[in-house]
């Protein structure tokens, strides 16, 4: 585990006469302000603590709030639990490091669990920052970019780097802060010395009297290996205007009709979808869409239709199950994660069997009977989903009624590895009704 310290020291003028500017405030932090960034791409959510006290508990690409301390030294440890959450795997402890009143620390875990870096970023939090201006400052936390240099541009409706100067960023590495005027920038990054964009954040807005840190992460989804994240004083959050495409995929629960046809704005994009069937992923542009699910070839003949915005940079499974025969067909669009953790296999569970009410969901020993278990999900509902976090084994995956031991699908046997990506789909039997099925998708392959 390696250490990197920098330390940004911001010397303002205004400083010295803060007392007669009205303009001005003061960004303020007394004693000293701490916040915990989890930048560990395998990782998942991590543990801080400061002098075996718990301070936060960060997922990736997340922050925790900045939080006062008192001027000191502390000893610092980060864990995180295993996939059955019972047990703490430490990835440090006892590193040390102090903080000096009127600063502010942001602590950066980044690399892998394996190998894992920590920066502290250090910056001099009692300045002020003057009306119409912004102080920002940016951190190269990917590990799939070792070396980029970004660019903030006025001209906001161009993806151009013409003219403009980088601000180059080593893996790890950090940009001094910076005062500049306040508006709208376009946010944009290429490889070290190359004028090839390779992200596009789109345009960000620079508000008068504040601070930013903007770090680079890993990107799992489509249209760039990379991806910026702004961290504030209460969390961290993506960049609403970046100029990622999105991925959009069709799972049929449909049980009684052989296949349907499902168009965005009333093009066809998959069609002859039979039931029990996943689509392949469709790249598509960001925008709202209009999707609808009908009759093959005949689409004046809507089973379901819904509204709803693709967001950059995301995929999603639009999941559409229930009976065509009664007109009680309806769907879903869930949000797929696309990110492997290394200490447990992540298990996407989603009911789409519309004739079986409420279920719960058993990951049991092979040959291990329900009776002699503990359902994983209880009263679980229709087009819910669960994510669990799973010992990668073999289990066998069985749905019951809420309450109940009757088995309603299953048992089916899965076999399943830490790093891995699997949804788990139970569905109506062909023609509908129980028992029903269960559809198992491997997400890494695809």
């Amino acid at each position: 585990m390696k250490w990197a310290f920098s330390t940004l020291v911001i010397f303002l003028s205004l400083v010295l006469n803060a007392c007669s500017d009205s303009n001005s405030t003061n960004f303020g932090a007394d004693p000293a302000e701490i916040r915990f960034v989890n930048l560990v791409p395998n990782a998942p959510t991590l543990i801080f603590e400061l002098n075996d006290t718990l301070f936060a508990e960060v997922s990736y690409a997340q922050s925790s709030s900045l939080r006062s301390v008192s001027a000191s030294t502390f000893n610092s440890a980060v864990s995180y639990l295993n996939a059955d959450a019972d047990e703490a795997i430490e990835v440090f402890r006892n590193e040390s490091f102090g903080t000096v009143a009127g600063r502010e620390y942001s602590v950066i875990i980044s690399g892998s669990l394996d190998s894992p870096t920590v920066t502290v970023i250090d910056t001099l939090s009692t300045g002020e920052i003057t009306s119409g201006t912004t102080e920002l400052h940016f951190f190269n936390g990917s590990s799939l970019a070792s070396g980029v240099d970004v660019y903030l541009s006025e001209n906001i409706s161009e993806a151009s780097i013409n003219g403009l100067s980088p601000m180059a960023l080593t893996a790890n590495g950090s940009t001094l802060v910076q005062t500049t005027d306040s508006g709208k920038r376009r946010l944009l990054v290429t490889a070290t010395g190359d004028d090839t964009v390779i992200y596009d954040g789109g345009v960000i807005d620079l508000i008068s009297q504040t601070r930013r840190l903007y770090a680079l992460v890993d990107n799992f989804n489509i249209g760039s290996d990379i991806r910026a994240i702004q961290i504030g004083t209460i969390s961290a959050s993506g960049l609403v205007d970046e100029r990622l495409p999105t991925r959009f995929r069709v799972a049929n629960m449909i049980a009684d009709i052989a296949a349907v046809d499902i168009n965005l704005d009333g093009v066809p994009i998959f069609e002859d979808l039979a039931f029990e069937q996943i689509s392949s992923y469709l790249e598509t542009a960001t925008a709202q869409y209009e999707v609808t699910t009908t009759l093959v070839d005949q689409p004046a003949m809507v089973l379901h239709t819904l509204n709803r915005q693709f967001i950059a940079g995301e995929s999603r499974t639009y999941v559409v199950t229930g009976s065509s025969a009664t007109g009680q067909v309806q769907g879903r669009i869930f949000l797929d994660d696309r990110r492997p953790v290394q200490s447990g296999a992540q298990v996407r569970i989603i009911n789409a069997a519309a004739d079986a009410a409420s279920l719960d969901v058993y990951f049991l020993v092979p040959e291990q009977l329900v009776t002699d278990a503990v359902a994983r999900i209880a009263d679980f509902t229709l087009l819910t989903t669960s994510m669990l976090l799973l010992e990668g084994s073999e289990y066998d995956v069985v749905f019951t009624g809420a309450g109940e031991d009757t088995i309603l699908a299953g048992p089916q046997r899965i076999s399943i590895a830490n790093g891995g990506i699997y949804s788990v789909i139970v569905r109506d039997a062909s023609g509908g009704g129980t028992p029903g099925g269960i559809v198992i998708i491997n997400d890494v392959v695809e």
